[in-house]
């Protein structure tokens, strides 16, 4: 008892910055002893409380109608002593709410009416307290009704009930012991229910009567806390105005009657979203969006949320430039694009300051990091809190600066320009290690690795390790960082023995996914590659043929280095049958020379090799070995051939000599 959850699928949840909530742990009843005071224990063990809780909702009167259904039974019976007889007994029920409270009444099953009062106590707390009449003794179990109104408060007003005519939200207090609490919620039929805490996700038993949808939860026996938050909404109530963001839709809905809220929100949309766009370097990630007003997050310490599978900003009523604009953020900043809290929460509020200075609104700095602070921890092991007490405030506190204050560190000193490259890289799901061509993209880490990744390789930066270690790793994570440095070294070495060329896609994945030893075994086989590469250039350079320029791009995309060798293999095949041929060529004899007269020489191969289209050269390569191999014998025709030309007429010219001589 004494705290409330949210839903883990919602992010972005800024803490409120006035007025959090602080809910009180509340003793479920007061019991006296005839002799001497009970302690609190004693009650707990001493009383059994069966509960119906109804709330039924009625936005035309602006209010929550409760009701409870209580059974009392006092488990204590009379201790018999020498002197005297010990009568445990209960004399009074308290019931807690949180916010003002109307129209308490409360009866026996009877009819007959008992006292109630209601008194304030503090952090908005009010006690129902009902006195018990008669005393509630062992033996003689009671059975009473409670009623009571929480009536809706106006927007911005301290108390964090609303009900209107759209909206409403209020706390729930389930009395019961586990297993015996049953929860009863009346909501007219248009208006749809949100429970967070333990209830969340549970639908429950539902029924519509008379134009009303009654939502059962029976028999609880899995709740974690007394207290919970119920939301319920009436979309077609709400009050739209449309905003044209580029080729999105902002939908902003606002309660009926808060035109200040409505108006604020769309000029914040209209203003601010194309200042976060500008700074983040990307348009929006969804074509469509909703800006929703709701006091929901309040209950629980929190200004607003987003909800990425619904596109949906749920934000408070106040009238708060940063909150909106650090909810807006989240549009890009979520877990789908990092997993750790401090990541998105840390961009969301850097960006969202950057913002509202364009927007000329106060820009909000991060104090300083108190590692001595409560709450203080690496930010690697700050995680979503759905139990609020006063250690998860100071946690909540201390993680929410300490991640804005590294980001803005980091970002600070790569720049506008680095921020965007890294933010671009992070949306597209780039390879941190990137290589000469077009960055890779591939299933990656989306943990802080990848974020440190990002920062010093893509962003530059050059603090970024002396920061995560001061203020975001634990210690087993700062160790890691001893084997990625010598995994660098080693991958840093095989970029330098390939001069212009970048290392291999299966050395920069291994780095990119912190599998350190893989990586270094992968460089020392691109080595091996590189050694490979130099020895085939050599070898045709006889023939003018160095293929390095065609092998470069695939060596440099490799991700498996198997099937780079095969392709290498394949290279200084066709790499030495063309200096086999062209020795051919050049060693042929004199009758072989005669018959590759006039046949097209190795221009034709050497340029599809050095092109690196291995097929074409292929194909060329066995038409010129044919035309080789077949020389010899057609170069004997054609010698053949001219000798009977050049017998022919030879015998010609001596027929036209003899008849010459004949005439004279």
């Amino acid at each position: 008892m004494g705290h409330a959850q949210l839903s883990a699928s919602r992010f972005g949840r800024r803490p409120r910055v006035r007025g959090a909530v602080v809910v009180a742990a509340l003793a479920l009843a007061t019991l006296g002893l005839l002799a001497q005071p009970a302690t609190a224990q004693d009650a707990d063990d001493g009383l059994i409380v069966d509960a119906t809780s109804t709330y039924r909702l009625d936005p035309p009167a602006q209010l929550v109608q409760v009701t409870m259904e209580l059974s009392l039974t006092n488990t204590m019976p009379s201790r018999v002593s020498t002197f005297y007889i010990e009568t445990p007994y209960v004399d009074s029920f308290a019931i807690p709410t949180i916010g003002p409270v109307a129209n308490a009444v409360a009866r026996t099953s009877s009819g007959r009416e008992l006292t109630v009062s209601v008194r304030a106590e503090e952090d908005g707390v009010s006690l129902v307290d009902v006195d018990l009449s008669p005393n509630l003794v062992h033996g003689a179990p009671q059975s009473i009704v409670v009623e009571f109104d929480l009536p809706g408060q106006p927007a911005r007003s301290e108390s964090v009930t609303r009900v209107n005519d759209a909206f409403a939200s209020w706390f729930v207090f389930a009395p019961g012991d586990p297993g015996r609490i049953d929860i009863v919620f009346d909501l007219p039929e248009s208006f749809h229910l949100s429970l967070s805490n333990s209830l969340h996700g549970l639908r429950g038993e539902v029924d519509q009567q008379d134009g009303r949808r009654i939502q059962r939860f029976d028999d609880l026996a899995h709740l974690d806390d007394a207290l919970l938050v119920a939301s319920a909404r009436d979309d077609d109530r709400l009050v739209v105005r449309e905003v044209s963001i580029g080729d999105a839709e902002v939908a902003v809905k606002a309660w009926p009657g808060d035109d200040a809220w409505a108006a604020f929100a769309t000029e914040t949309v209209e203003r601010g979203l194309p200042a976060l766009i500008e700074l983040i370097g990307a348009d929006l990630p969804e074509d469509e969006l909703t800006v929703l007003e709701s006091s929901a997050s309040y209950h629980v310490g929190y200004a607003g949320f987003y909800v990425p599978e619904l596109a949906l900003i749920e934000v408070g009523d106040e009238l708060d430039v940063h909150t909106l604009l650090h909810e807006l953020t989240h549009v890009w900043f979520n877990d789908e694009l990092f997993t750790q809290r401090w990541i998105y929460e840390g961009l969301a509020e850097t960006i969202s300051n950057r913002a509202a200075a364009q927007l000329d609104e106060e820009s909000l700095p991060p104090d300083p990091i108190d590692p001595a602070a409560p709450g203080a921890r690496p930010l690697n092991d700050w995680t979503e809190v759905f139990a609020f007490d006063d250690e998860d405030f100071a946690v909540e506190e201390f993680a929410y600066n300490a991640s804005y204050a590294v980001v803005q560190q980091l970002a600070d000193e790569i720049g506008d320009d680095g921020l965007r490259d890294v933010i671009a890289a992070a949306l597209a799901g780039h390879i941190a290690y990137q290589g000469d061509g077009d960055p890779e993209k591939l299933r990656r880490l989306r943990d802080w690795r990848y974020l440190f990744d990002l920062l010093e390789r893509v962003g530059g930066s050059e603090r970024a390790e002396e920061v995560f270690v001061a203020h975001v790793l634990n210690d087993g994570q700062a160790r890691m960082l001893d084997a990625r440095a010598a995994a660098l070294v080693v991958h840093d070495e095989l970029v330098a023995a390939g001069g212009a060329w970048s290392a291999p896609l299966a050395v920069r994945e291994k780095l990119a996914r912190w599998e350190f030893g893989p990586a270094e075994e992968r460089a020392a086989e691109a080595h091996a590659v590189l050694e490979r590469v130099a020895a085939l250039a050599a070898a045709t350079s006889e023939v003018d043929a160095d293929p390095s320029d065609a092998i470069e791009p695939e060596y440099e995309s490799a991700g498996d280095l198997d099937e780079l060798g095969a392709l290498l293999d394949r290279y200084e095949s066709v790499g030495d049958d063309l200096v086999e041929l062209d020795a051919r060529r050049r060693g042929a004899n004199p009758i072989a020379r005669i018959g590759l007269v006039g046949t097209e020489g190795l221009d034709g191969a050497t340029a599809a090799y050095v092109s690196g289209d291995l097929d074409a050269a292929v194909t060329a390569l066995a038409q010129i070995e044919a035309l080789v191999d077949g020389a010899t014998g057609r170069g004997a025709l054609r010698l053949v051939a001219l000798l009977l030309v050049l017998a022919a007429v030879g015998a010609h010219l001596r027929l036209r000599a003899t008849r010459r001589r004949t005439s004279v």
